[in-house]
């Protein structure tokens, strides 16, 4: 099961006064996008525009008086005509643009194809797509009110897949069993192998997931044969993909052939 929906994304920026006085503002200009700055060392000063962003699964939808106005050279410019008050060593929160990402969440493993058990967890991976320039911040997702976690994001462009990963689920787990079963030296060096892979993965979640396992081959990586729902080669890699109900293992086998040169 694979979820791709539209979310409720609300945008703030936190503009913060670190002066012992207090200003009265009446027009406020921000830039989203990398600023270099000149110094006088030879470091070179990034800036980025300051954004919280908070995702959450309902219906309603962030207002915003902040307003796009130029885009020049990859940097967005945004303005705010409100007055408001920032008082000495304090910060203040304000909506932000106003954006409609789609996101598609799944779980994704990684590792190797190699002689042995080897065995982990899967991540808990979403690729987020705004529909507009999206400003450098930390995203915040929540689920009926829990929160799942939070990432540091780049500025994404519009229509931009970006993908986060939310830290690992040990509820999802798979093993591999490694057995080589022929190589080839060519010089004495190892030019290609072939292995026997038994491949478990196992969904102790009380709800259905589709899960990724990817495994690293070489070079060039060849599947001969398999016993798995879905098994594809995708560049280097052997993918297999599993559809589990709740509480269900899936075992399977594959038979791969590695070439190093």
């Amino acid at each position: 099961v694979v979820f791709r929906l539209e979310w409720t994304f609300d945008a703030y920026v936190n503009i913060k006064n670190a002066q012992q006085g207090q200003y009265n503002v009446n027009n406020t200009y921000l830039i989203g996008g990398n600023v270099q700055l000149a110094s006088s060392i030879p470091l070179v000063s990034i800036f980025t525009a300051p954004l919280m962003k908070t995702a959450m699964d309902s219906s309603s939808q962030s207002s915003s008086n902040v307003q796009l106005d130029t885009e020049q050279q990859g940097l967005y410019s945004y303005s705010f005509h409100n007055d408001y008050t920032l008082q000495g060593l304090s910060t203040i929160r304000m909506p932000f643009v106003n954006i409609h990402p789609t996101y598609k969440f799944y779980y994704e493993a990684s590792s190797s194809i190699e002689t042995g058990q080897y065995q982990g967890v899967f991540m808990r991976m979403y690729d987020l797509t705004p529909d507009s320039f999206m400003p450098a911040g930390v995203l915040t997702i929540r689920q009926n009110g829990t929160l799942l976690g939070q990432a540091n994001l780049p500025d994404i462009p519009s229509n931009y897949t970006q993908t986060i990963s939310l830290g690992q689920n040990n509820d999802i787990r798979y093993v591999v069993n490694g057995n080589m079963t022929s190589s080839i030296l060519s010089n004495n060096i190892v030019t290609m192998q072939t292995f026997y892979l038994i491949i478990s993965i196992t969904n102790y979640q009380d709800k259905a997931i589709q899960a990724k396992l990817q495994l690293y081959g070489a070079i060039q990586t060849i599947l001969n044969s398999s016993t798995c729902q879905s098994a594809m080669i995708n560049g280097n890699y052997l993918i297999i993909v599993a559809n589990l109900t709740s509480g269900q293992k899936q075992q399977c086998t594959a038979k791969v052939t590695l070439k190093y040169t």
